[in-house]
């Protein structure tokens, strides 16, 4: 689930869940979204689940029809209302009532579920209204948990589908808060994203309450999407900075950014040694007990949470799992069976009779080396000259309600429009200087 964020299908078609579609004219350019729809197809991404879209719901819904009509080139489309809406007006949904209501809305709006994020959709009151007015709708509600009333245990009982990230996991073993400096400010990004990189090694010392805590959202049936990818760069910050897409598939705008404090997740004004080895030992301890969900039977999905890359952080997000522990052919479950299995869509059954499938068929042995699924054999860069890495690996076609896409050609035409924005960009840079030496 893009984001559940991300779920992946190679034998039904790929979903992505927790994914957050840009805004055409922002700052991935004019044609956003014909973009990252490439990326997706382009990697055998065939459903994504939106987790929040900066393209606004009418947008998107009518995105949504186009597709399905084959009017526009691009992957299935679940979508997540973010709540509350609108942002930053605290007294908005923020009883049960007003909940109920608001949940309407959003069924009314067209959305095919609901993102809880904020408060007050964190209230353990307002999120079992949230989830139950959901239900009744036929909607499920996904919730990204923050330091906050609710923790998963909270969030399961309440009857959420699906919890993303991990935050509220460890929580949910502490006896009581995260041992916190007495100076942390939640509201400073550097400071909540390096605390979080000490709070499984503190959950870790309580292994029967974690162990409790997962055990229920088992018997409940919540989903965990834990987005692992997304997270990564705080354990070895070059690697993000040197990743090979950055050169072809990576908007110029996505690249150029610097730390800033308004912007979530940029916060790495500074990221010490100590930092890296902190979120080392954080996943390490995070793996074990994705590992556990997944072999105790619990519905584990694979996502990315990386709206622009989201093809490439969803293969990325495959490895990950591996790395967990998980069997590679376990992994290809979770990013399909599963996948289709939390965002409801029983008519995706398999390479069955009787079933609807979706396919990618991919240049190598994704169960032997994930990274023949990268672009146009990405996952080769610096081991086979430049020129010949698309001989292998990559998808060489996606097969979307059976519509073939040409995968590889789906990612030249990624290229060529990211080449053309970083000349836009250039251009504009230069008339802003010519403009301000004018001045």
């Amino acid at each position: 689930m893009a984001s559940p964020d991300d779920f992946v299908n190679l034998d039904r078609g790929r979903a992505q869940g927790l994914e957050h579609a840009p805004a055409p004219g922002g700052d991935l350019g004019a044609k956003a979204l014909d973009l990252v729809y490439r990326i997706y197809l382009g990697h055998g991404i065939t459903t994504v689940r939106d987790a929040g879209t900066g393209a606004g719901m009418a947008r998107m819904a009518e995105q949504r029809a186009q597709i399905a009509a084959n009017g526009v080139v691009g992957p299935r489309l679940v979508l997540c209302l973010r709540w509350p809406q609108p942002l930053r007006e605290w007294d908005i949904g923020n009883t049960p009532g007003k909940a109920r209501a608001m949940v309407r809305e959003f069924k009314a709006a067209g959305a095919d579920c609901i993102k809880v994020s904020k408060s007050p959709g964190h209230y353990p009151d307002v999120m079992e209204a949230i989830a139950d007015e959901g239900k009744k709708l036929g909607m499920h509600t996904m919730v990204d948990l923050k330091v906050s009333e609710s923790d998963a245990r909270v969030a399961s009982n309440a009857g959420v589908r699906s919890i993303e990230h991990w935050y509220g996991v460890p929580d949910a073993a502490l006896g009581g808060s995260q041992n916190f400096p007495t100076d942390y400010n939640y509201w400073d990004e550097l400071d909540r994203f390096r605390y979080a990189g000490l709070l499984w090694s503190e959950a870790d010392r309580h292994p029967e309450q974690l162990s409790a805590v997962i055990d229920l959202m088992i018997r409940n049936g919540t989903n965990w999407n834990p987005t692992m990818t997304v997270y990564e760069d705080n354990r070895d910050w070059w690697r993000r900075a040197g990743l090979p897409v950055k050169e072809t598939l990576m908007h110029p705008s996505m690249i150029a950014a610097g730390p800033d404090s308004s912007v979530h997740g940029s916060f790495k004004r500074e990221w010490k040694t100590s930092d890296e080895i902190n979120w080392k030992r954080n996943f390490a301890i995070w793996m074990k007990w994705v590992k556990a969900y997944h072999e105790r039977g619990g519905l584990l999905t694979a996502g990315s949470d990386e709206g622009e890359i989201g093809g490439i952080g969803l293969i990325r997000e495959l490895e990950l799992m591996q790395e967990a522990g998980i069997h590679p052919i376990d992994v290809i479950k979770v990013a399909t069976t599963n996948a289709t299995t939390a965002l409801g869509m029983a008519e995706q059954c398999g390479v069955r009779v009787g079933c609807r499938a979706d396919l990618a068929v991919v240049n190598g042995n994704p169960i032997d080396n994930f990274k023949v699924l990268y672009g146009r054999g990405y996952g080769f860069y610096g081991v086979v000259p430049r020129g010949e890495q698309w001989k292998h690996g990559g998808v060489a076609w996606t097969i979307r309600d059976g519509i073939v896409f040409d995968a590889q050609a789906l990612l030249r035409e990624a290229e060529w429009y990211i080449e053309q924005e970083k000349q836009r960009l250039k251009g504009k840079a230069a008339m802003e200087v010519g403009s301000a030496g004018r001045r």
